[in-house]
Formats: structure tokens, C-alpha cells, sequence
């Protein structure tokens, strides 16, 4: 389930989830799966990464470096 869709089923704005889950990750209270980013058997499956996996990995990166600087092109 993506955050917009978290949003209408909460009925709170998206920008209220994008701030609950990123808490709710950092505080080990929230899993996200994201061992089946690249699992697909398909020859022609999208090999992108999911936005599960890149949503993991700036978690992550948040958690290693909290003071870094962000740049708003990097969303």
C-alpha cells in the first residue's frame, strides 16, 4: 500500500503520513518489506527499484547522517 493511499484511508493529508511513517521507521516500530524490490520472475518485469526500497533506503541514510544537508531536487 503506497502513502496516498495510507492517506485516504486514514483521511489525513499525505505530507501527515509521509511524517507518521518516517517516525514510525525510525523508531523500529514499522517494517517495511522490500525483499521483493527485484524478485520478479518475468524477462520483461520493471528492474527499478520500488518506491518501498528507495522510501528504505532514505530512512536509512537519514538514521546514519540526521545532520546532512537534503536537497529539495532530491526530494
Amino acid at each position: 500500500m503506497g502513502l496516498i493511499h495510507l492517506a485516504g484511508r486514514l483521511r489525513r493529508p499525505v505530507t501527515a503520513v509521509k511524517i507518521l511513517v518516517s517516525d514510525l521507521l525510525d523508531a523500529d516500530a514499522l517494517v517495511v518489506s522490500v525483499t521483493d524490490a527485484y524478485a520478479a520472475s518475468d524477462a520483461d518485469a520493471d528492474e527499478r527499484p520500488t518506491t518501498h526500497l528507495l522510501a528504505a533506503l532514505s530512512v536509512g541514510l537519514k538514521r546514519k547522517w540526521p545532520d546532512a544537508i537534503a536537497y529539495p531536487q532530491a526530494g
